[in-house]
């Protein structure tokens, strides 16, 4: 059985690296415990009572601050306690707290790989633990039907309804397919409910609400498809108040809920096209053309931002919108150019 990879903080978030972690798992599992493997998709919590030496337990205590799953590893005991909801949820979160319990055991990760990682192994173990019982959960075939044009709102969407995995379980998985993406849940009121993200853009936390997303969400509540997208805007909002608007935001809504998959602009990760000379590097122009260009193709450079101006509109960074701190509504141009924050209405 090959050993678990060896890689730095960046690259334990890549999913190849995480794949990796995954097969090392399942195929410990297959040796180690076998009598497990025939009911571990189908009915996970049968399948880990035939584990020896776990013990799992049903509780009603708060979940951890640290795992953001309704449930609990106890390593001393060998013992997997969680709150029982009765649903999909139920088998993402025993699957979950069963990769703990093999990584516990597991002593390539116990005695090299997390203490490598330093501070950052119990963030790379939740990531692995996640991505566990995503794999488990997910049939690949029904995951490779549904992101086959790509991850979306709607895509997300779907395979939930489609498959008996959690939300939870469809998002995880979703961050293994190509490319840098922010997934969430929110409520229809835009509040983040769960999200994770490749890295790249970063991940609000829970309960912090999302003026952009509340937008798409009412656009989509008006189209026959429930579905709704955007390129920048407001972005993503963090707890901070910070925004990245630099994204293309696409929800769509189902069961309640809103999905939502966030991806960054060209012109926030200077997308190229595998050459390493500036030139070729690729920009979207965010002065609202939305003009996307190669670097050589820009006639000059703004003096202030140092960012290549649009060959179309002559835009820079510099000259994007600015966004009422208050009502989070675009300001407009001439009063942003005084320095306001906010609109005459919020004055």
């Amino acid at each position: 059985m090959a050993g678990l990879p060896r890689a730095t903080y960046d690259e334990w978030r890549s999913p190849t690296v995480l794949g990796r972690a995954v097969e090392h798992l399942c195929e410990g599992l297959a040796d180690n415990h076998p009598a497990a493997m025939p009911t571990l998709r189908a009915a996970p919590l049968v399948a880990l009572h035939a584990i020896q030496g776990l013990t799992v337990e049903q509780t009603t205590a708060a979940r951890s601050s640290v795992c953001p799953i309704d449930g609990i590893y106890d390593a001393v005991t060998a013992t997997i306690r969680y709150r029982h909801f009765g649903n999909a949820r139920d088998d993402f979160t025993l699957l979950h707290e069963l990769a703990h319990h093999l990584l516990a055991q597991d002593e390539d990760w116990c005695f090299e790989v997390r203490p490598a990682l330093a501070k950052s192994g119990g963030e790379i173990e939740e990531r692995i633990a996640s991505a566990f019982a995503a794999a488990i959960l997910i049939e690949p075939a029904d995951a490779e039907g549904a992101f086959r044009l790509g991850v979306t709102g709607s895509s997300l969407r779907d395979l939930v309804e489609r498959s008996r995995a959690s939300a939870s379980a469809v998002l995880m998985r979703s961050l293994e397919e190509p490319g840098h993406r922010l997934v969430m849940i929110t409520s229809l009121a835009g509040s983040v409910m769960f999200a994770q993200t490749t890295g790249e853009p970063y991940a609000p936390g829970r309960g912090i609400s999302q003026p952009g997303v509340l937008d798409l969400i009412e656009r989509a509540r008006l189209n026959s498809d429930r579905r709704a997208r955007k390129d920048g805007g407001i972005g993503i909002l963090y707890a901070t108040g910070k925004t990245n608007p630099h994204v293309r935001l696409d929800v769509a809504l189902g069961g309640g809920y809103a999905y939502v998959v966030a991806t960054p602009l060209a012109v926030d990760l200077r997308i190229n096209t595998g050459s390493d000379d500036p030139t070729e590097w690729y920009h979207t122009c965010v002065q609202g053309c939305g003009h996307t260009f190669a670097r050589s193709e820009a006639d000059s450079t703004c003096p202030e931002c140092t960012e290549p101006r649009c060959p179309r509109c002559n835009g820079c960074e510099c000259q994007r919108e600015v966004y009422c701190s208050a009502c989070f509504m675009s300001l407009p141009t001439a009063r942003a150019r005084t320095g306001a924050t906010v609109c005459e209405d919020c004055e």
